[in-house]
C-alpha cells in the first residue's frame, strides 16, 4: 500500500487502509462502514472567537473589520429611533383612547407614555439579535458565551438579588419619607404596565449597552494577551456605562455618577459569569421594587432628574444592595462553575471517535478462519473493515474458490 492509500486518524489511532485511485471501486456498504469511525473535524461556526473569550470580546474575531461597528451602529440607532417613535405614538394613543385626550409637551408622564417608553427600551433586544448578524454570528451568541441564554442561571440570579431589595424597600419604607398611597384611574393599567413591560424594558437596555455598545467598543481591542483583554474590558465598560447614564437623561451629578456605578457593576458581572443573564436579573429587581408604589402614587413627575432633585446619600442607599448582589453572584458564578469563556469557532470533533477496529491479515487458503458461507460471531465481520486486498478483490469477483463473504452479502 502507498502513503497515499492510508486515511488520516486522530493520532494514537489505527491507521486504516483505502483502495487507490487506480483500484476497484470499494461497495457503498463498505464506504458507510469505514467512514463512520471518525467524525469529520470541522469548524462548529463561521465567525466565532478561535481562542477563550470573554464575553464582551464576542465580536473580534479572526474577520473583524472596523466598519461593521460602525454599521452596527447605524443599524442600532435607526432601529431603536424608529421603534422609539412608534410606540411613542402608540402611548398616545392609549391615552387618548382612555381619556378622550392628549396631554402635550411638559405635562409629565403619562400612563400610555410610561407603557411606549417600555416599549420602546424592550424593542432593543430584537435589535440588538439583527445587530449580531453583522458581525456573521448567529443570534443566540448575543445572550452569552454559552449561545443561549441560561434561563436557570438567571432565575437563580433573580432569587438572590431579592432579599438585598426587599431589605432596601422596607428600611426605606421605615425612615423615608412617607407618600400618600391611594388608588386612581391609572392604578389597575399601571400595575399590569409596570408587571410586563418593565422586564422587558431592564433587558433591553442590558442589551444595547452591556452588549451592543460593550462588545462594539471591546471590539477594537485584539483579544490575544490577558492584557488586551482586561484593557478592552474597561474601555468597553467605561463607553457603554456613559451610554446607560446618558439614556436617563440626568441633569443631576449624583444621579449620574448612580448610574454610571451601577452600569460599571453590570459590566462586571458580564465578565465573571460570561452572558447578560445576571445584570439582567439584578436590573429587573431593582427597577421593579422602585417601582413597587408607583401605579399608586402620582407618577407624572417620575422622570424628574434635574440638578439637585438628589444627593451624595443616594450613591449609599441605592448602590449597597448592588454591590452586595454583585459579590453574591460573583460567588455564586464561582460555586457553579459558570461558563464566563469559550471558543466556538475552534475547529472540533463533530463526535467522540469510534474505538479503532483492529486489522487482521486474512487467514490462509484452507486453514481456520477460512469460511465459503455465512459465519456466526465476530468472524461475521470478517475481513475487518477498511481492509482492502488482493484476496479480497479475487473473491470478490469469483477468481478464487470458495468466494469471500462479506457480512451478510
Amino acid at each position: 500500500m502507498s502513503d497515499s492509500s492510508v486515511s488520516s486518524a486522530p493520532a494514537g489511532a489505527a491507521r486504516l487502509q483505502y483502495p487507490t485511485s487506480g483500484s476497484t471501486p470499494v461497495p457503498a456498504r463498505d464506504q458507510a462502514a469505514m467512514a463512520w469511525q471518525y467524525a469529520p473535524y470541522l469548524p462548529a461556526e463561521r465567525d466565532l472567537p478561535t481562542r477563550p473569550t470573554h464575553y464582551h470580546g464576542f465580536w473580534r474575531t479572526e474577520k473583524w473589520r472596523w466598519w461593521r461597528v460602525l454599521l452596527a451602529a447605524a443599524v442600532t440607532l435607526a432601529g431603536f429611533f424608529g421603534t422609539g417613535f412608534a410606540f411613542g405614538l402608540f402611548g398616545y394613543a392609549i391615552d387618548f383612547a382612555r381619556t378622550g385626550k392628549i396631554d402635550g409637551p411638559g405635562t409629565g408622564l403619562t400612563a400610555g407614555l410610561f407603557l411606549g417608553n417600555n416599549l420602546a427600551l424592550a424593542s432593543l433586544i430584537p435589535i440588538a439579535l439583527l445587530v449580531s448578524l453583522v458581525f456573521r454570528q448567529p443570534m443566540r451568541w448575543m445572550s452569552s458565551v454559552t449561545g443561549r441564554f441560561r434561563w436557570r442561571w438567571f432565575g437563580a440570579c433573580l432569587a438572590w438579588c431579592l432579599p438585598f431589595w426587599i431589605v432596601l424597600a422596607t428600611l426605606t419604607s421605615l425612615v423615608g419619607e412617607k407618600g400618600e398611597l391611594a388608588m386612581h384611574k391609572d392604578t389597575v393599567f399601571m400595575i399590569f404596565a409596570v408587571l410586563l413591560t418593565t422586564p422587558l424594558q431592564c433587558v433591553g437596555e442590558e442589551f444595547l449597552c452591556r452588549g451592543i455598545v460593550n462588545r462594539g467598543v471591546a471590539s477594537f481591542f485584539p483579544q490575544t494577551t490577558r492584557l488586551l483583554q482586561v484593557l478592552s474590558a474597561i474601555a468597553g465598560g467605561a463607553v457603554s456605562s456613559v451610554v446607560f447614564m446618558l439614556l436617563h437623561n440626568a441633569g443631576d451629578v449624583w444621579l449620574n455618577v448612580n448610574y454610571f456605578l451601577f452600569a460599571s457593576i453590570g459590566c462586571y458581572l458580564g465578565w465573571v459569569t460570561g452572558g447578560l443573564e445576571a445584570s439582567s436579573a439584578m436590573h429587573i429587581i431593582n427597577n421593579l421594587t422602585a417601582m413597587a408604589t408607583l401605579p399608586f402614587t402620582d407618577f407624572s413627575g417620575m422622570f424628574n432628574r434635574e440638578a439637585g432633585s438628589s444627593s451624595p446619600a443616594i450613591l449609599l442607599i441605592d448602590l449597597t444592595p448592588v454591590v452586595l448582589a454583585a459579590i453574591v453572584l460573583t460567588w455564586r458564578a464561582h460555586r457553579k462553575k459558570i461558563t464566563n469563556v469559550s471558543a466556538p469557532g475552534a475547529a472540533g470533533p463533530t463526535a467522540p471517535p469510534a474505538p479503532a477496529q483492529p486489522i487482521q491479515p486474512p487467514a490462509p487458503y484452507g486453514q481456520p478462519g477460512w469460511t465459503t458461507g455465512p459465519q456466526q460471531g465476530p468472524s461475521q465481520e470478517y475481513p475487518p473493515q477498511g481492509y482492502w486486498g488482493p484476496r479480497q478483490f479475487l473473491g470478490r469477483v469469483g477468481a478464487v474458490p470458495g468466494r469471500i463473504r462479506w457480512g451478510s452479502a
